[in-house]
């Protein structure tokens, strides 16, 4: 999708697009993620899911044929993580029906990321001139990318992750950049030096 011509795959995104729109509050422009680039991000995270599910096979065939009268824990131990392996395999596939399901909009008052839920409803989050202020552009050699507007650390167990938020996986991130800035963050900047 071209990064300026306002079309959506999804009716049901569209609607849901302009039902959000405020008073006086105009599209300067709306699209959604690119799903291969989105699911080129994920590509680390399948090939760590086929090498996790492969050692899970591993161990239950090691327990089954090896260790003869080996105890059933030991066989179900395996099926678990087996389990986990073939979904984090699988997240190219999620992360373009995300793409599908997500939709991206600049307007003369906010940056909107509207995206569908898996058991119905919808996420909107919207960023302001001041929340978006210093934004991150993340390019990659074809030009696609992302545009960051928020980044923060949460626990998951005893590790930590950093959370990106923004416009994820853009066809044309720099076109993006130029709408936004020339939208939203030209005006703001000269008032917030002013």
């Amino acid at each position: 999708m071209n990064p300026g011509d306002g079309q959506l795959q999804s009716f049901e995104l569209h609607t849901a697009l302009t039902n959000e729109l405020r008073a006086g509050e105009r599209v300067a422009w709306s699209g959604q993620p690119s799903a291969r680039a989105m699911r080129r991000g994920s590509i680390g995270a399948a090939i760590f899911g086929l090498v996790f599910a492969a050692f899970a096979v591993f161990v239950f065939w090691v327990a089954g044929t090896k260790a003869a009268g080996a105890p059933p824990a030991v066989l179900c131990f395996s099926i678990p993580f087996f389990a986990v392996g073939v979904l984090v395999m699988l997240s190219p596939l999620f992360a373009g029906r995300r793409a599908r399901n997500t939709v991206y909009a600049i307007t003369n008052q906010r940056a909107i990321v509207i995206g569908k839920k898996a058991f119905g409803g919808l996420s909107v989050t919207s960023y302001s001139p001041d929340r978006i202020a210093s934004f991150e552009r993340n390019q990659r050699a074809d030009g696609t990318g992302d545009l960051v507007f928020e980044n923060y650390q949460t626990r998951v167990g005893s590790s930590t992750q950093t959370v990106r938020k923004g416009f994820m996986g853009l066809a044309d991130v720099r076109s993006v950049e130029t709408i936004l800035y020339n939208t939203l963050l030209k005006d703001h900047v000269r008032n917030v030096e002013g």
